[in-house]
């Protein structure tokens, strides 16, 4: 697999699956595809006939496929003062806006508090998912996004929102709103439907020796 994101994809997989319905899999998948091109939906297409077969729990763990259901949605937003009255926070872009810590932050803290999916602006998290900050942009996977932020948990509202609200993270923000004024509102959700991931191209793999 090109880059280390795509094997920590796999090795995600055969964590999930364990190791010996994976590597029936993998051999299946030489067999299948050998001396073939392959692209990523014909990689997509293989996964879900032969490995997921339609195990709702492995494509929810593993971010592939859409997911609905309650759960709370956490906005954030810069703050909308002018420039020359906002109140820096550190850091080399802070003066009232959100930052990428911010945001993985609020993503660290819902699943510590039992989320099941997430997804930031309409972006599904995955364990590899990487948030960080270009310039003054913030990059999921690679996508600048804009401001306002609304970050999507799935999970158990009742025990979702005193966890996230009442937790570390959630105190600091609601501090950050009188300090910086930066927006920040938490609200239960009865029905929500967060995107699947999708699957990483599929470039090279090989079977690994013993």
């Amino acid at each position: 697999i090109a880059y280390e994101k795509g094997a920590a994809f796999l090795r995600t997989i055969e964590v999930t699956v364990g190791r010996e319905r994976f590597n029936a899999w993998l051999k299946g998948w030489f067999a299948r595809h050998m001396f073939q091109p392959v692209t990523t939906s014909i990689f997509l297409a293989d996964i879900r006939e032969h490995l997921v077969k339609g195990d709702a729990a492995l494509e929810l763990a593993a971010g592939v496929g859409p997911v609905s259901g309650s759960g709370l949605s956490v906005r954030l937003n810069d703050a909308q003062t002018a420039p020359d009255q906002a109140v820096p926070r550190g850091g080399a872009v802070a003066d009232g806006r959100v930052l990428d810590r911010d945001l993985q932050d609020v993503v660290n803290a819902l699943w510590a508090a039992g989320a099941e999916a997430i997804s930031i602006n309409n972006l599904r998290l995955t364990a590899q998912t990487a948030i960080r900050s270009a310039g003054e942009a913030i990059l999921v996977d690679f996508r600048p996004l804009s401001p306002p932020y609304t970050v999507r948990a799935i999970g158990d509202p009742t025990l979702l929102e005193p966890a996230f609200v009442d937790g570390a993270v959630g105190r600091r923000l609601a501090t950050y709103t009188s300090l910086y004024g930066l927006e920040f509102a938490v609200r239960r959700e009865s029905s929500q439907t967060l995107p699947g991931s999708g699957f990483p191209s599929l470039r090279l793999a090989k079977p690994e020796t013993p």
